[in-house]
């Protein structure tokens, strides 16, 4: 048998510490989860949730950190799961009400800036990539993505008709 096939036939979850120790663990798990959500019963559940996950095979010890530091790590995932659940499948989700007003703030934004935010935000482009779409140097682009970042922050700031056009220089 070769080594490829040995490590498929092997069990998903071999447990290198016992269910005392894992316990063992159980205050300092609840007091962290206790910090995020700032719900006790949310921070049992979640604490419930990771031993459930950790004696299923689902979460797998691998030896890497103190079996402390890692309950807590797969704890913190856990918790993001409870802040942001995850559509059902068949579910229907409207998109967030604050993904809305941004995508608005950035279709109001001048043409030059809007595009900037819209291939580096939206479509996740590289540096090199944008510069080659709008045909400008990088400098010009860190401009652009500063200048647009600026009028976001204004206009989130100030309210929703701030930020579309800068303000009049006061003269002296």
């Amino acid at each position: 048998m070769n080594a490829a096939a040995a490590i498929a036939f092997q069990p998903a979850f071999v447990p290198t510490f016992s269910l005392t120790e894992m316990v063992s663990h159980r205050s300092d798990l609840v007091r962290f989860a206790q910090r995020k959500p700032r719900d006790p019963l949310m921070a049992e559940e979640a604490v419930h949730v990771v031993f459930e996950a950790v004696l299923s095979g689902r979460a797998v010890f691998a030896g890497r950190a103190a079996l402390r530091s890692w309950l807590i790590a797969v704890l913190e995932h856990k918790i993001v799961d409870f802040e942001c659940p995850q559509p059902r499948p068949g579910q229907i989700t409207e998109p967030h009400p604050l993904l809305t007003i941004v995508l608005d703030r950035i279709e109001a934004l001048p043409p030059g800036l809007r595009d900037v935010m819209c291939l580096r935000v939206l479509e996740e482009q590289s540096t090199e990539d944008e510069c080659r779409a709008l045909g400008i140097s990088e400098e010009s682009l860190f401009v652009r993505i500063h200048r647009a970042r600026e009028r976001l922050l204004c206009r989130v700031a100030m309210g929703p008709s701030a930020g579309l056009h800068r303000p009049p220089i006061a003269s002296a």
